[in-house]
């Protein structure tokens, strides 16, 4: 009978550590997570996008830049 609860205590302390175990991943997950959803917000934010729609509307200025800049070089 002894034995029984020694048993059963040991497996019960093997869960509590295993349960700590999952809570701290579980944290570590959530924050990655948050982590790798600010990066895609500064990556991809509207922001970000307003500047290359200013371009695309008048790509000629930066082409005739870039083509002065080369010409200059030579």
């Amino acid at each position: 009978m002894i034995e029984y609860k020694h048993k059963a205590n040991y497996w019960e302390a093997q869960f509590q550590q295993v349960k700590k175990r999952e809570i701290a991943l579980v944290d570590k997950v959530e924050e990655l997570k948050a982590k790798l959803c600010k990066r895609e917000q500064q990556l991809f934010d509207r922001k970000s996008e307003k500047n290359t729609t200013s371009q695309e509307k008048n790509p000629n200025t930066t082409t005739q830049t870039k083509f002065k800049i080369i010409f200059r070089v030579r």
